[in-house]
């Protein structure tokens, strides 16, 4: 048992816990867990418990029928001769940011925003406000 073999030094030698979490990994409130169930039912307690909800899923049927048929819809596509979804065209990313714009001559300027104290001043939004 693993848990044994971890706990064993504290329970047998009285190594502190703390000792214990740094020299093997585990967090010190996890050994005290380990101690109080050890402590509680001996070496049973330290046995891994099964899951109440084990083999029950939380999603309904539907909802994995659904996902399945995702995971299947590129095998499908190549059998089918469509190109694989990786090799489709994509939009260029844009290069100027929306703050930056290009005047007649090529040159990056950047454009004035309403309320910039540096952008002359603070301007009327339309609209009131």
């Amino acid at each position: 048992m693993e848990r044994w073999r971890l706990l064993r030094p504290h329970v047998e030698d009285g190594v502190p816990l703390a000792t214990l979490a740094a020299r093997c990994g585990v967090p010190e409130r996890t050994l005290r867990r380990w101690r109080a169930d050890y402590q509680a039912d001996g070496l049973a307690g330290l046995a891994r418990a099964r899951r109440s909800d084990r083999g029950r899923r939380k999603i309904p049927d539907e909802l994995v029928v659904f996902i399945e048929g995702l995971a299947l819809a590129p095998a499908q596509a190549e059998r089918r001769g469509d190109p694989p979804a990786g090799s489709q065209r994509r939009r260029r990313p844009r290069l100027a940011g929306p703050g930056i714009h290009h005047d007649l001559r090529g040159r990056q300027e950047p454009r004035p925003r309403v309320g910039d104290p540096r952008a002359g001043g603070y301007e009327k939004v339309p609209g009131g406000v």
